[in-house]
């Protein structure tokens, strides 16, 4: 399908993850996905904030799975307050947080927007979101990524997906997904 654009990933503790940065951004990858909490790693660490800052200085995105993930016990890895710190580290980074920028944690995300930056929430699952409205009524960006289409609403994540392209452009941002 030409919509779709691949993405790699790396871990922050591997000694090699800045060759493959570099390898996915000369394979055409538009970024790289973490899984904080399967990966076991905190975002603000100084090590996950270098992997995001090389991403960045390679023009690849950073999509974070945010909040909550039912299958791991506590602590969340990517909390808002961690997001906040990472942003102080990384903050020109292209950073795309699903679920809503944290799954299951979504009164935080809200209090904590005017200070997580420029990032970008994604709408995972939507239907799942019992605070989705109030996301959207108080978000900074305004249009949500659905990177997973359900095929019976492709038409709905496809219109998301032009206004989230034509916000993005309107940032004065050329490139997009």
């Amino acid at each position: 399908h030409p919509g779709l654009r691949s993405f790699g990933s790396v871990h922050p503790g591997n000694p090699d993850w800045e060759e493959e940065l570099e390898r996915a951004a000369a394979l055409g990858l538009r970024g790289i996905k973490l899984h904080p909490e399967y990966q076991g790693f905190f975002v603000d660490d100084p090590a996950c904030a270098a992997v995001v800052r090389k991403a960045s200085a390679l023009g690849l995105w950073v999509v974070f799975h945010a909040g909550a993930d039912i299958g791991m016990p506590p602590p969340i890895h990517c909390t808002p307050e961690r997001v906040i710190r990472l942003r102080q580290d990384a903050p020109d980074a292209k950073i795309l947080l699903a679920h809503l920028g944290g799954y299951r944690v979504w009164e935080e995300v809200l209090a904590a927007m005017p200070a997580m930056g420029a990032a970008i929430f994604a709408a995972c699952a939507a239907g799942a979101y019992a605070t989705f409205a109030d996301a959207v009524a108080h978000m900074q960006v305004k249009t949500f990524l659905e990177y997973r289409p359900q095929p019976e609403r492709h038409d709905a994540y496809e219109g998301i997906y032009r206004r989230f392209c034509r916000y993005y452009e309107a940032l004065g941002r050329s490139d997009t997904f």
